[in-house]
């Protein structure tokens, strides 16, 4: 049906390699533990704003969604890396059971992100920080 097509869309639009634990597996492997720091605290300014990660359960995101239209003109969706096509999903699944009543703006971003490494042994190593370039995908759904 519909959500399989919207899949497939999203698919053909976003080809992605999900697998990032390379990254993690080499750094444990120099004698570190990566702690990846949370979600930019910029993106949560307002209350209409939804940060979509992998994680969470589709169904709440769709009727939190669901909820924050019922009540404002416009709701904001934020997701990095993993969590693009998941929200790309739920933002064209919205408009596509609108009817016409919603539309979308989307933009995409590529964020530096600082994780924490831990040493493994702290007499050999001290702890330290990484930056890494993550892609971003920010959607405005909107009262047409």
């Amino acid at each position: 049906g519909d959500r399989q097509r919207v899949a497939r869309q999203i698919k053909t639009a976003f080809p992605m390699n999900m697998d990032n634990s390379n990254n993690a597996a080499k750094l444990e492997a120099d004698g570190y533990i990566v702690e990846k720091r949370g979600v930019p605290k910029s993106w949560l300014k307002q209350p209409t704003d939804l940060f979509i990660s992998r994680g969470q359960n589709l169904m709440a995101i769709r009727r939190r969604l669901q909820g924050l239209l019922s009540k404002e003109d416009r709701v904001d969706i934020h997701a990095m890396g993993a969590a693009i096509p998941r929200a790309l999903e739920v933002a064209l699944e919205a408009v596509n059971e609108s009817k016409g009543t919603l539309g979308l703006s989307v933009n995409t971003s590529t964020l530096q992100l600082v994780d924490d490494l831990r040493p493994l042994d702290v007499q050999q190593h001290t702890s330290s920080t990484a930056v890494r370039d993550v892609s971003a995908v920010h959607i405005g759904i909107f009262k047409s």
